[in-house]
């Protein structure tokens, strides 16, 4: 595509670079035990055993201190299944923490008026029976 340079000019340029990359180190970030977890989506692609290719959700409870972790796969994100699904969590973990961060999912947050978080009401009246404070991403 009429680069004029060699192809080991551009792998030592790269390693460089991914030098640079490789030795950035962040500081973890602790929390108390019992205090904090981390809850999000992922999404997964699984290839069934018919040849059909199917989109699986995966809801994932992450615990700050012991970085223990719960992992349930489900066909769908509503409240409902969100709400069955941090219940699991709880019993298989052991507990409820304090408060759980959130990536400001619909389930969570509906918006913000004025820099101010609108929660799901249904959901926040879920964290308040349980016993734990929702605690929403900075909105960027």
């Amino acid at each position: 595509m009429g680069y004029a340079g060699s192809y080991d000019t551009l792998k030592v340029y790269v390693r460089t670079i991914k030098e640079q990359k490789t030795r950035l180190a962040y500081a973890r970030f602790e929390t108390e035990p019992g205090l904090q977890a981390q809850v999000d989506w992922g999404e997964f692609q699984i290839q069934e055993v018919n040849g059909k290719t199917t989109t699986m959700k995966a809801f994932i409870m992450l615990l700050g201190y012991s970085r223990a972790m719960y992992v349930e796969f489900v066909h769908q994100c509503t409240l409902e299944v969100f709400m069955n699904c941090h219940i699991n969590a709880f019993h298989y973990l052991g507990g409820v923490p304090a408060e759980i961060l959130y990536d400001n999912m619909k389930n969570v947050v509906l918006g913000r008026e004025n820099g101010k978080v609108i929660f799901n009401s249904e959901f926040l009246h879920f964290a308040h029976h349980y016993g734990f404070q929702p605690r929403p991403c900075p909105h960027v």
